[in-house]
C-alpha cells in the first residue's frame, strides 16, 4: 500500500504540522507486519525538517506537474492531504481526486473559529471559489478531537469523520546536550514553545505575567516568528516594564536546542485561542512538564489526569492559574509532571495511533469491510 502525504511545507519553521506529518508517515512506514510505501509532496523553500529515510519526500516547484509526469499510482493508493489554505495541498486534494485516488483531508485546525476570522473576507472568497468543493471531493474527513469533528457538522459538511488523535516520538532518557541541560539556572521557568503567532495567545500571557510578584521565575518565550509578531510583542512587553530578568524572547529552537529548553523547565504554558490539537502540550508532558492550556486546545484530559490546567483564554484566568502553580511544592509539581508523562505513554505513541489511520486507509480505499470504530458516518 502506498500513502501520498500532501502538505504545503515541511520547513521547521512552519510549526508543529510538517513534524507531525513526517512523524505520522515514518511511522506507518514502520509498522510491524505491514508493507507501507510512504511519500511526502510539499512545496520547496526554507530548511526542512529531519524526515526518517523510510520516508520518500519530493519537494516541488509544482504539485500539479508532479502528478502529470510520474506513473499512475498503483492500486491501493491513498492521498492524505493536510491543510486546506495552501494552495499546493489543496491543489494535491483536487489531483488525486482527478485520478480516481481516495482522499483523506485532514484541516489540522483550520476550519475552526478563531481560525476562519483571522483573514475573514480572503478565507470567504476562497470558501466559495474551491474550498467548500475540495472539502466536499474528501472521501473521508480527518479530526484529531471530537470538537472539530463537530466543527466539520456545523460547517454542513457531510462526509464521513475520521477522529484520530496525533502523536510524539519517545525522548530519550539522557539530554541530548548533558551540559547545557545541566547548566545553573538563576531563576525557575515557565516555557512558551511554538510559532509567535496572533492565535497563540502570548499577548494574553504577558499581560498576565505582568500581574503576578514571582521574582524568582522568569518566562521564557520560544519560537519561530510567524509575520512579525514578535515585534509587537516585545513592544507590550516593554509597555509592560517586562524587562531580561521576567521575560525573555530567544527565537526557535529546534533539536538538542528544543531538548535542552523542555528540560530546563519548569511549567508549561500554551495560551492559544484556538487549537485543533497542539502537538507541543504531550511533547511538554512527556518531559514531565505540568502544563497550562486552553479550552482553546482539545485538552480536557489535562485536569482530568491531574497533570496540567484548561482554562478560558483571558487574562485573570491565566493570572490565577500562573499564580496557583507557581506556589505549588516541588514534589507537588513533579508528581503532576509524572502523570503527564504516564498519560503520554498511554495514549500518544505513534505506532497505535498510526494504526487507527491505517484501517482508514484500507478502508477508503477497497480494502477493508468494516468500518473502523473511529468513523462517524453522520
Amino acid at each position: 500500500m502506498k500513502i501520498v502525504h500532501a502538505v504545503e511545507t515541511v520547513s521547521r519553521n512552519a510549526g508543529g504540522l510538517p513534524v507531525a506529518v513526517a512523524e505520522l508517515a515514518a511511522s506507518l512506514a514502520k509498522l510491524d507486519g505491514e508493507n507501507i510505501a510512504c511519500e511526502i509532496l510539499s512545496a520547496q523553500g526554507g530548511r526542512a525538517i529531519d524526515i526518517d529515510d523510510a520516508v520518500a519526500v519530493h519537494r516541488l516547484g509544482s504539485v500539479k506537474t508532479w502528478f502529470s509526469a510520474v506513473p499512475p499510482y498503483p492500486p491501493g493508493t491513498v492521498v492524505h492531504q493536510h491543510g486546506i489554505w495552501a494552495p499546493f495541498s489543496v491543489t494535491a486534494g483536487r489531483c488525486a481526486k482527478r485520478r480516481g485516488l481516495p482522499l483523506l483531508l485532514s484541516p489540522h485546525g483550520m476550519l475552526e473559529p478563531w481560525a476562519m476570522a483571522h483573514h475573514r473576507w480572503r478565507k470567504w472568497l476562497a470558501m466559495v471559489a474551491y474550498q467548500r468543493r475540495n472539502l466536499e471531493s474528501a472521501d473521508v474527513l480527518h479530526a484529531t478531537s471530537k470538537a472539530e469533528a463537530d466543527r466539520f457538522r456545523d460547517l454542513g459538511l457531510t462526509a464521513p469523520i475520521a477522529e484520530i488523535s496525533l502523536g510524539v516520538d519517545p525522548i530519550s532518557a539522557e539530554p541530548r546536550d548533558p551540559e547545557a541541560a545541566a547548566a545553573t539556572k538563576e531563576k525557575r521557568r515557565v516555557l512558551f514553545l511554538s510559532r509567535i503567532h496572533p492565535k497563540k495567545g502570548i499577548d494574553l500571557l504577558l499581560e498576565a505575567w505582568a500581574g503576578l510578584d514571582a521574582p524568582e521565575w522568569e518566562l521564557i518565550i520560544a519560537g519561530n516568528d510567524d509575520g512579525g509578531h514578535q515585534a509587537e510583542l516585545e513592544a507590550l512587553a516593554r509597555k509592560l516594564s517586562l524587562g531580561p530578568g521576567r521575560v525573555r524572547f530567544v527565537g526557535p529552537f529546534f533539536g538538542a536546542e528544543k531538548d535542552t529548553a523542555f528540560r530546563r523547565a519548569d511549567l508549561f504554558v500554551l495560551p492559544s485561542h484556538s487549537e485543533n490539537f497542539g502537538i507541543v502540550v504531550p511533547e511538554a508532558l512527556q518531559y514531565g512538564l505540568p502544563v497550562i492550556t486552553t479550552t482553546g486546545t482539545p485538552w480536557h484530559a489535562l485536569p482530568e489526569e491531574d497533570c496540567g490546567w484548561q482554562i478560558e483564554p483571558t487574562i485573570a484566568a491565566l493570572g490565577e492559574t500562573l499564580a496557583n502553580a507557581l506556589a505549588l511544592p516541588d514534589e507537588k509539581r513533579r508528581a503532576m509532571g509524572e502523570r503527564g508523562r504516564a498519560f503520554v505513554e498511554r495514549e500518544h505513541r505513534w505506532p497505535a495511533i498510526a494504526a487507527k489511520y491505517l484501517a482508514v486507509y484500507r478502508w477508503i480505499s477497497g480494502g477493508g469491510d468494516d468500518v473502523p470504530a473511529w468513523v462517524s458516518r453522520s
